[in-house]
C-alpha cells in the first residue's frame, strides 16, 4: 500500500500502465485525483489493480 501511492505520479505520465493493489488508500485516492487534475489521464482502481489511461 505504502509503494502505490509513490507510483501513481509515474503512472499518469505512462497512460496503459497498470498495477496490482491488495487494497487503495485515501493517500493514493488522494494522489490520483490530483494526477487526474494535471494531467489528461484516467485511472481505474478495479480487482485488486490500478490502471491508467488518456481520457
Amino acid at each position: 500500500m505504502h509503494l502505490q501511492d509513490q507510483l501513481i505520479q509515474f503512472m499518469a505520465l505512462l497512460p496503459g500502465s497498470k498495477i496490482k493493489a491488495r487494497g487503495v488508500s485515501e493517500h493514493t485516492k488522494t494522489n490520483i485525483y490530483v494526477a487526474e487534475k494535471f494531467l489528461p489521464v484516467g485511472f481505474k482502481v478495479d480487482a485488486g489493480e490500478i490502471t491508467v489511461g488518456e481520457k
